[in-house]
Order: C-alpha cells, then sequence, then structure tokens
C-alpha cells in the first residue's frame, strides 16, 4: 500500500444512497423493458430503453 493512503474510507452519505437506488432499481427497470420487448409494436421502444440501462448502469 502506497504511504498516506488511507484504507477503510468512508463513503458520503449521498452517494450510498444514490447506489442503494441504483441498485434496487435496476433490476425492475430491465424486467419492464424485457416484458415491452416481447410485444413487437414496442420492441423499438423497449430497444432504446435497454440500451441506455446498460449505458446508465455500467457509469456506476
Amino acid at each position: 500500500m502506497a504511504p498516506g493512503s488511507r484504507k477503510n474510507v468512508a463513503w458520503p452519505l449521498h452517494v450510498v444512497r444514490r447506489l442503494a437506488r441504483t441498485a434496487a432499481l435496476v433490476p425492475l427497470l430491465t424486467l419492464g423493458i424485457g416484458v415491452l420487448g416481447t410485444s413487437p409494436d414496442w420492441y423499438p421502444a423497449a430497444l432504446i430503453l435497454g440500451v441506455l440501462t446498460v449505458a446508465l448502469r455500467s457509469r456506476c
């Protein structure tokens, strides 16, 4: 470990809340997009939402 680095650093509360909210909502959003994607009428919208969800998920 480098000198001056800290081992246990607490995350700010707003970061923890944002990550918890994301962890709870992304699976539900993914399931909803999957349900939309099974209908041929909603396939383009589900595809766009799915790509956005994956992009947002990879940012976290």
